[in-house]
């Protein structure tokens, strides 16, 4: 099952989020889309919520999984 948020982020215009998979897209503002493999599904309902969610994929998403796929 797909999930997609899409935001009033600054910095995040778009997040999609792949149960079965465990796969997180996150599409930033400039266009990039960073696909991130082994996210659980806490971390995206975490995300889907922050106050703010540059600082939220700062500081929880790139540094702690790894990118399978990014595009520009």
């Amino acid at each position: 099952m797909m999930e997609v948020t899409h935001t009033g982020s600054s910095v995040v215009s778009r997040v999609t989020y792949n149960r079965k998979q465990m796969l997180l897209e996150v599409t930033l503002k400039g266009g990039e889309v960073y696909t991130y493999k082994n996210v659980p599904l806490h971390v995206f309902n975490e995300f889907s919520v922050a106050p703010s969610l540059g600082s939220f994929f700062s500081k929880n998403i790139k540094t702690n999984f790894e990118v399978v796929e990014k595009s520009e």
